[in-house]
């Protein structure tokens, strides 16, 4: 729909591969805050107050937290909820399925996760009413990354420029790793000032207009929580030319299964867009969204150097790359960064990779990784397939 001045599209959004978005540590669910059922395969998410109230109507309250605390100090990982409300609550002569139902605010399915253990859950987001749903600030964040890329890696002059300088910034040894750091974060806010900000006269004073703000994106319609599962945090790494997960201790992600869909609304505004980036129609931001795929999965794209990597790539997004998005959490780093777009090639961007976490992170040995760097393969396991997490397509209704 075309109005004075803006244009709205109303959009289909499809999760093609597993797709996470969580609320920080506020989605994080510890094992101490939910009971999984064995014989009913239901994750029973406890409400605080009436979880405390039955025990200490029960009084076991004080046994309870004194079990707590000494799991917590063994090798364990900490207390498992139904085992130990199974082994108390026989005297009381009580249903544990009928207690949990009573303490706890919502269940979660476990069925296409049969192998589930108790570990800490990072939830979906999810609205008031405790459906899930995307925000616009997830998905206009990724369209504008996927700006970003375009922007850069169509433009050689920026690209050559701001590749040069981050690897100078590296290489001088007369910088200290903090001052590196700070130098990267300003390099960073440049190449967003000068793809997104521009000027503009107003009643004869000029005017400095930020960031994206003729892109307006809604937050996506709820879905049914019948489309969420779990699955264990997933790291593919090749070590010794042999692919394997990564044997770090899990935790668990609410994801969107594969065939979720959602709409949402993007409002653009052209005018109040930096005319260099040549916005004017959603068709322009496909385009982007294309470039930005192909230079992380094209032919020649930057995950070309992971060994057999379509095999990762959900079905839909092999026969047509149309449309194709990177979103939410979960996703690697590349998902939210530019670095193969200020390259001149995926050599070099996987050298660049390499500095720049060298530089954050230290101790984790960057230098060292490979094929890829960052050296893992984020994936989620769905229907006994291995995917790359985060794969959407975008599909324009009106």
């Amino acid at each position: 729909m075309n109005g004075i001045g803006y244009k709205k599209y109303s959009i289909r959004l499809k999760a093609l591969s597993p797709v996470f978005i969580g609320g920080g540590e506020d989605s994080k669910v510890s094992r101490l805050e939910y009971v999984y059922s064995r014989n009913s395969k239901k994750i029973y998410l406890l409400d605080s107050g009436k979880w405390v109230r039955f025990l200490s109507e029960t009084r076991l309250l004080d046994d309870y937290v004194e079990n707590a605390r000494r799991v917590a100090s063994g090798s364990r990982g900490g207390i498992d909820n139904y085992e130990y409300l199974s082994s108390r609550i026989r005297v009381h002569k009580r249903d544990v399925e009928a207690v949990l139902e009573e303490v706890s605010y919502q269940t979660l399915s476990t069925g296409k996760n049969p192998e589930f253990r108790t570990h800490d859950i990072y939830l979906f987001l999810r609205n008031a009413e405790y459906l899930p749903y995307i925000p616009g600030s997830s998905i206009k964040g990724a369209l504008e990354t996927a700006l970003l890329s375009y922007f850069c890696s169509a433009k050689t002059g920026i690209r050559e420029r701001y590749g040069s300088r981050v690897f100078g910034l590296l290489n001088d040894n007369n910088m200290k790793p903090q001052q590196k750091k700070k130098g990267l974060g300003r390099t960073a806010k440049q190449i967003e000032e000068e793809a997104f900000d521009w000027e503009t006269e107003r009643n004869q004073k000029r005017i400095k207009i930020k960031g994206m703000s003729g892109l307006s994106v809604s937050d996506s319609k709820p879905f049914s929580s019948s489309r969420l599962y779990l699955d264990k945090k997933r790291d593919l790494v090749i070590k010794d030319g042999i692919e394997k997960e990564s044997g770090r201790i899990p935790f668990y992600r609410e994801y969107a299964e594969p065939g979720t869909e959602t709409e949402f609304t993007l409002t653009l505004y052209p005018d109040r867009l930096k005319k260099e980036l040549g916005i004017t129609d959603i068709i322009d931001i496909i385009k982007a969204m294309e470039a930005r795929w192909n230079l992380l999965f094209g032919d020649n794209g930057f995950f070309k150097a992971w060994p057999s990597v379509e095999k990762y790539f959900p079905l839909e997004a092999v026969k047509e790359n149309r449309g194709l998005i990177i979103l939410g959490g979960g996703a690697g780093y590349h998902s939210k960064t530019v670095i193969t777009a200020i390259s001149r090639n995926m050599r070099d961007a996987n050298e660049l990779t390499k500095r720049i976490l060298d530089v954050n992170y230290k101790n984790k040995k960057h230098f060292r990784d490979t094929p890829l760097s960052p050296r893992a393969l984020k994936v989620a396991e769905y229907n006994g397939r291995k995917q790359i997490i985060g794969i959407c397509r975008i599909e324009v209704l009106q």
